[in-house]
Protein backbone atom coordinates (compact mmCIF):
# COMPACT_ATOMS: atom_id res chain seq x y z
CA UNK A 1 0.00 0.00 0.00
CA UNK A 2 1.50 3.35 -1.05
CA UNK A 3 1.63 6.33 1.27
CA UNK A 4 -1.37 8.09 -0.32
CA UNK A 5 -3.56 5.00 -0.01
CA UNK A 6 -2.49 4.48 3.61
CA UNK A 7 -3.25 8.14 4.34
CA UNK A 8 -6.75 7.86 2.89
CA UNK A 9 -7.44 4.65 4.82
CA UNK A 10 -6.40 6.25 8.10
CA UNK A 11 -8.53 9.33 7.38
CA UNK A 12 -11.49 7.03 6.69
CA UNK A 13 -10.97 5.28 10.03
CA UNK A 14 -10.78 8.64 11.81
CA UNK A 15 -13.93 9.81 10.01
CA UNK A 16 -15.92 6.73 11.04
CA UNK A 17 -14.75 6.94 14.66
CA UNK A 18 -15.58 10.64 14.93
CA UNK A 19 -19.04 10.03 13.44
CA UNK A 20 -19.57 7.26 16.00
CA UNK A 21 -18.57 9.58 18.86
CA UNK A 22 -20.59 12.50 17.46
CA UNK A 23 -23.73 11.24 15.69
CA UNK A 24 -25.01 14.84 15.73
CA UNK A 25 -23.16 18.18 15.42
CA UNK A 26 -21.46 19.06 18.70
CA UNK A 27 -18.18 19.70 20.48
CA UNK A 28 -16.83 17.08 22.86
CA UNK A 29 -13.95 17.41 25.31
CA UNK A 30 -12.14 14.63 27.13
CA UNK A 31 -12.29 14.29 30.89
CA UNK A 32 -8.70 15.58 30.92
CA UNK A 33 -9.76 18.66 28.97
CA UNK A 34 -6.84 18.28 26.58
CA UNK A 35 -8.64 16.65 23.63
CA UNK A 36 -11.50 18.33 21.75
CA UNK A 37 -13.64 16.84 18.98
CA UNK A 38 -15.83 18.98 16.73
CA UNK A 39 -18.56 18.31 14.17
CA UNK A 40 -20.44 20.85 12.03
CA UNK A 41 -23.05 19.90 9.43
CA UNK A 42 -23.20 23.32 7.78
CA UNK A 43 -21.06 26.36 7.17
CA UNK A 44 -21.02 28.95 9.96
CA UNK A 45 -20.73 32.63 10.63
CA UNK A 46 -17.56 33.79 12.34
CA UNK A 47 -17.07 32.78 15.97
CA UNK A 48 -14.58 34.23 18.43
CA UNK A 49 -12.48 32.02 20.66
CA UNK A 50 -9.28 31.82 22.66
CA UNK A 51 -6.87 29.16 21.43
CA UNK A 52 -4.36 27.27 23.55
CA UNK A 53 -1.12 25.76 22.23
CA UNK A 54 -2.37 22.76 20.26
CA UNK A 55 -2.07 20.40 17.35
CA UNK A 56 -5.33 20.15 15.40
CA UNK A 57 -6.29 17.86 12.50
CA UNK A 58 -9.16 18.32 10.03
CA UNK A 59 -10.70 15.00 9.00
CA UNK A 60 -13.46 16.40 6.80
CA UNK A 61 -14.64 19.77 5.48
CA UNK A 62 -12.78 23.07 5.47
CA UNK A 63 -12.12 25.79 8.04
CA UNK A 64 -10.79 29.34 7.87
CA UNK A 65 -9.32 30.85 11.02
CA UNK A 66 -7.69 34.11 12.00
CA UNK A 67 -5.07 33.82 14.72
CA UNK A 68 -4.63 37.44 15.64
CA UNK A 69 -4.72 38.93 12.15
CA UNK A 70 -3.05 35.98 10.38
CA UNK A 71 -5.44 33.97 8.18
CA UNK A 72 -5.02 30.20 7.86
CA UNK A 73 -7.31 27.92 5.84
CA UNK A 74 -7.07 24.16 6.15
CA UNK A 75 -9.06 21.09 5.19
CA UNK A 76 -9.16 17.30 5.07
CA UNK A 77 -5.82 15.71 5.96
CA UNK A 78 -4.18 18.97 7.00
CA UNK A 79 -3.07 19.89 10.49
CA UNK A 80 -1.95 23.01 12.29
CA UNK A 81 0.37 23.53 15.21
CA UNK A 82 -0.28 26.58 17.36
CA UNK A 83 2.67 27.31 19.62
CA UNK A 84 1.22 29.91 22.01
CA UNK A 85 -2.06 31.18 23.43
CA UNK A 86 -3.86 33.27 20.82
CA UNK A 87 -7.22 35.03 20.51
CA UNK A 88 -8.82 33.95 17.28
CA UNK A 89 -11.82 34.02 14.95
CA UNK A 90 -12.93 31.12 12.79
CA UNK A 91 -15.70 30.00 10.48
CA UNK A 92 -16.47 26.71 8.78
CA UNK A 93 -16.30 27.18 5.01
CA UNK A 94 -17.28 23.69 3.83
CA UNK A 95 -19.63 21.30 5.64
CA UNK A 96 -22.92 19.47 5.02
CA UNK A 97 -24.93 16.62 6.54
CA UNK A 98 -23.50 14.22 3.97
CA UNK A 99 -19.95 15.56 4.33
CA UNK A 100 -19.64 17.18 7.78
CA UNK A 101 -16.73 19.17 9.07
CA UNK A 102 -14.82 16.97 11.53
CA UNK A 103 -11.75 17.83 13.57
CA UNK A 104 -9.74 16.64 16.54
CA UNK A 105 -7.27 18.70 18.57
CA UNK A 106 -4.84 18.01 21.39
CA UNK A 107 -3.60 20.71 23.74
CA UNK A 108 0.20 20.77 23.72
CA UNK A 109 2.15 20.77 26.97
CA UNK A 110 5.39 22.82 26.82
CA UNK A 111 6.84 20.73 29.66
CA UNK A 112 6.36 17.52 27.66
CA UNK A 113 7.98 19.19 24.65
CA UNK A 114 10.99 20.33 26.70
CA UNK A 115 11.34 16.86 28.27
CA UNK A 116 11.35 15.23 24.86
CA UNK A 117 13.90 17.71 23.55
CA UNK A 118 16.14 17.05 26.56
CA UNK A 119 16.03 13.29 26.02
CA UNK A 120 16.14 13.16 22.22
CA UNK A 121 18.78 14.41 19.85
CA UNK A 122 17.62 17.62 18.23
CA UNK A 123 19.87 19.01 15.52
CA UNK A 124 17.55 21.81 14.42
CA UNK A 125 19.15 25.15 13.67
CA UNK A 126 16.88 27.90 14.94
CA UNK A 127 16.29 30.86 12.66
CA UNK A 128 17.25 34.18 14.16
CA UNK A 129 14.02 36.00 13.30
CA UNK A 130 10.63 35.58 14.89
CA UNK A 131 7.83 33.92 12.92
CA UNK A 132 4.10 33.45 13.41
CA UNK A 133 3.09 31.02 16.15
CA UNK A 134 0.72 29.16 13.78
CA UNK A 135 1.89 26.83 11.02
CA UNK A 136 0.15 24.32 8.72
CA UNK A 137 1.11 21.04 7.06
CA UNK A 138 -0.15 17.74 5.63
CA UNK A 139 -0.52 15.06 8.29
CA UNK A 140 1.79 12.05 8.10
CA UNK A 141 0.62 8.47 8.61
CA UNK A 142 2.30 8.51 12.04
CA UNK A 143 0.28 11.56 13.13
CA UNK A 144 -2.97 10.12 11.76
CA UNK A 145 -2.44 6.78 13.50
CA UNK A 146 -1.65 8.47 16.81
CA UNK A 147 -4.81 10.59 16.56
CA UNK A 148 -6.78 7.40 15.89
CA UNK A 149 -5.32 5.68 18.94
CA UNK A 150 -6.31 8.68 21.06
CA UNK A 151 -9.86 8.43 19.72
CA UNK A 152 -10.00 4.75 20.65
CA UNK A 153 -9.37 5.73 24.27
CA UNK A 154 -11.63 8.79 24.20
CA UNK A 155 -14.83 7.02 25.21
CA UNK A 156 -13.30 4.10 27.08
CA UNK A 157 -14.74 3.65 30.57
CA UNK A 158 -11.76 1.50 31.47
CA UNK A 159 -9.20 3.95 30.17
CA UNK A 160 -5.64 3.00 30.93
CA UNK A 161 -4.13 6.20 32.34
CA UNK A 162 -0.58 5.06 31.67
CA UNK A 163 -1.36 4.15 28.05
CA UNK A 164 -3.23 7.42 27.53
CA UNK A 165 -0.28 9.45 28.78
CA UNK A 166 2.11 7.50 26.58
CA UNK A 167 0.01 8.16 23.46
CA UNK A 168 -0.22 11.87 24.34
CA UNK A 169 3.56 11.95 24.70
CA UNK A 170 3.88 10.11 21.39
CA UNK A 171 1.75 12.78 19.72
CA UNK A 172 4.10 15.47 21.05
CA UNK A 173 7.04 13.45 19.69
CA UNK A 174 5.58 13.16 16.18
CA UNK A 175 4.66 16.86 16.25
CA UNK A 176 8.32 17.64 16.97
CA UNK A 177 9.48 15.28 14.22
CA UNK A 178 7.08 16.78 11.68
CA UNK A 179 8.10 19.49 9.21
CA UNK A 180 6.50 21.97 11.63
CA UNK A 181 8.58 20.77 14.57
CA UNK A 182 11.11 23.59 14.37
CA UNK A 183 8.42 26.13 15.22
CA UNK A 184 7.41 24.09 18.26
CA UNK A 185 11.06 23.88 19.33
CA UNK A 186 11.47 27.63 18.95
CA UNK A 187 8.62 28.35 21.34
CA UNK A 188 9.55 25.66 23.86
CA UNK A 189 13.31 26.05 24.27
CA UNK A 190 14.27 28.57 27.00
CA UNK A 191 16.36 31.44 25.73
CA UNK A 192 14.96 31.63 22.20
CA UNK A 193 13.28 34.84 21.16
CA UNK A 194 9.99 33.06 20.49
CA UNK A 195 10.06 31.42 23.92
CA UNK A 196 10.50 34.84 25.49
CA UNK A 197 7.43 36.07 23.61
CA UNK A 198 5.53 32.93 24.66
CA UNK A 199 6.39 33.71 28.30
CA UNK A 200 5.12 37.25 27.84
CA UNK A 201 1.90 35.94 26.27
CA UNK A 202 1.37 33.55 29.19
CA UNK A 203 1.82 36.44 31.63
CA UNK A 204 -0.59 38.64 29.69
CA UNK A 205 -3.22 35.93 29.54
CA UNK A 206 -3.05 35.42 33.29
CA UNK A 207 -3.08 39.15 34.10
CA UNK A 208 -5.06 40.69 31.23
CA UNK A 209 -7.44 42.47 33.62
CA UNK A 210 -4.55 44.41 35.16
CA UNK A 211 -2.77 47.47 33.83
CA UNK A 212 0.35 45.98 32.24
CA UNK A 213 3.38 48.18 31.65
CA UNK A 214 4.76 46.76 28.41
CA UNK A 215 8.27 48.13 28.94
CA UNK A 216 8.45 46.33 32.28
CA UNK A 217 7.11 43.13 30.69
CA UNK A 218 9.79 43.40 28.00
CA UNK A 219 12.47 43.62 30.68
CA UNK A 220 10.98 40.58 32.46
CA UNK A 221 11.63 38.47 29.35
CA UNK A 222 15.06 40.04 28.75
CA UNK A 223 14.23 41.99 25.62
CA UNK A 224 14.61 45.66 24.83
CA UNK A 225 11.16 47.30 24.46
CA UNK A 226 11.62 47.98 20.74
CA UNK A 227 12.78 44.40 20.11
CA UNK A 228 9.93 43.06 22.25
CA UNK A 229 7.33 44.97 20.24
CA UNK A 230 8.86 43.88 16.93
CA UNK A 231 8.96 40.17 17.76
CA UNK A 232 5.61 40.21 19.54
CA UNK A 233 3.98 41.48 16.37
CA UNK A 234 5.82 38.94 14.21
CA UNK A 235 4.65 36.09 16.44
CA UNK A 236 1.05 37.19 17.03
CA UNK A 237 0.40 39.68 14.17
CA UNK A 238 -0.78 42.06 16.93
CA UNK A 239 0.87 44.69 19.08
CA UNK A 240 1.02 43.85 22.81
CA UNK A 241 -1.75 46.38 23.55
CA UNK A 242 -3.94 44.98 20.76
CA UNK A 243 -3.34 41.48 22.11
CA UNK A 244 -4.44 42.52 25.61
CA UNK A 245 -7.54 44.18 24.14
CA UNK A 246 -8.46 40.97 22.30
CA UNK A 247 -8.08 38.98 25.53
CA UNK A 248 -10.29 41.40 27.44
CA UNK A 249 -13.02 41.56 24.81
CA UNK A 250 -13.15 37.79 24.33
CA UNK A 251 -13.49 37.29 28.08
CA UNK A 252 -16.22 39.96 28.21
CA UNK A 253 -18.17 38.15 25.49
CA UNK A 254 -17.86 34.88 27.41
CA UNK A 255 -19.13 36.54 30.60
CA UNK A 256 -22.09 38.07 28.76
CA UNK A 257 -23.15 34.97 26.85
CA UNK A 258 -22.32 32.24 29.36
CA UNK A 259 -21.83 33.93 32.71
CA UNK A 260 -25.20 35.76 32.71
CA UNK A 261 -23.41 39.03 33.46
CA UNK A 262 -25.01 42.39 32.76
CA UNK A 263 -23.27 44.53 30.14
CA UNK A 264 -22.52 47.32 32.62
CA UNK A 265 -20.69 44.87 34.91
CA UNK A 266 -18.59 43.32 32.14
CA UNK A 267 -16.38 46.38 31.60
CA UNK A 268 -14.75 46.48 35.07
CA UNK A 269 -14.73 42.67 35.23
CA UNK A 270 -12.27 42.53 32.32
CA UNK A 271 -10.21 45.58 33.26
CA UNK A 272 -11.92 48.55 31.58
CA UNK A 273 -12.22 51.71 33.67
CA UNK A 274 -14.51 53.41 31.12
CA UNK A 275 -17.82 51.74 30.25
CA UNK A 276 -18.23 53.91 27.15
CA UNK A 277 -14.77 52.95 25.85
CA UNK A 278 -15.58 49.31 26.51
CA UNK A 279 -18.85 49.57 24.55
CA UNK A 280 -17.14 51.28 21.60
CA UNK A 281 -14.33 48.74 21.39
CA UNK A 282 -16.69 45.81 21.91
CA UNK A 283 -18.94 46.96 19.07
CA UNK A 284 -15.94 47.58 16.81
CA UNK A 285 -14.59 44.10 17.54
CA UNK A 286 -17.80 42.02 17.44
CA UNK A 287 -20.04 44.16 15.24
CA UNK A 288 -22.71 44.80 17.89
CA UNK A 289 -22.87 46.47 21.31
CA UNK A 290 -22.36 44.37 24.45
CA UNK A 291 -25.99 44.70 25.54
CA UNK A 292 -26.99 42.67 22.46
CA UNK A 293 -24.83 39.77 23.68
CA UNK A 294 -26.25 39.45 27.19
CA UNK A 295 -27.66 36.02 27.95
CA UNK A 296 -31.23 37.32 28.34
CA UNK A 297 -31.13 38.60 24.77
CA UNK A 298 -30.21 35.14 23.50
CA UNK A 299 -33.00 33.19 25.20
Amino acid sequence: MDSTAANEKLLALLHDKLMQLMPVPKRLESDHGDIALTRYDSTTATENCLYHPMIALVVGGDKCAFYGEKEVSYGKGEYVILCSDMPGVFHITEASQDYPFLSISLRLDPLVVRTLLANCQCDMEFSSSGQASICKGIASDDLLMTFYRLLQLFDSKDEDEFLYNMIVKEMHYFALQSPLGERLCQFSMPGTRDNRIARAIAYMRKNFREQIHMEELARQVNLAPSTFNKYFREVTSLSPLQFQKHLRLNEARRLLLIGNMEARAAAPAVGYESESQFSREYKRHFGEPPIKNTAKNHT
